[in-house]
């Protein structure tokens, strides 16, 4: 029998947003970074830069810009609780 109360039924799906964010941080070239070689050149060590860099890039001046961002079902699905419903 057809619902004629006007009423309307929804299901509710736990969902997951994933956004991906990217930044440019300038990593100062400091003694601390470079291996000395046995030629008395220097070389970057590649390994210490990026730490500096992460490290960096956790200050709240870094402006960070959206690359992407994806939606999908949440692997764990479990009734809504008291937030925004839409």
């Amino acid at each position: 029998m057809p619902d004629t109360s006007g009423a309307t039924y929804s299901v509710s799906l736990r969902l997951q947003r994933t956004t991906t964010e990217f930044a440019f941080v300038s990593v100062p070239l400091t003694a601390d970074l470079t291996i000395a070689k046995p030629d008395g050149t220097g070389q970057i060590d590649v390994e210490k830069m990026v730490q500096r860099a992460v490290e960096m890039g956790q200050a709240s001046s870094v402006s960070w810009q959206k690359e992407e961002q994806h939606v999908k079902p949440h692997p764990v699905q479990m009734a809504p609780t008291d937030i925004e419903k839409s």
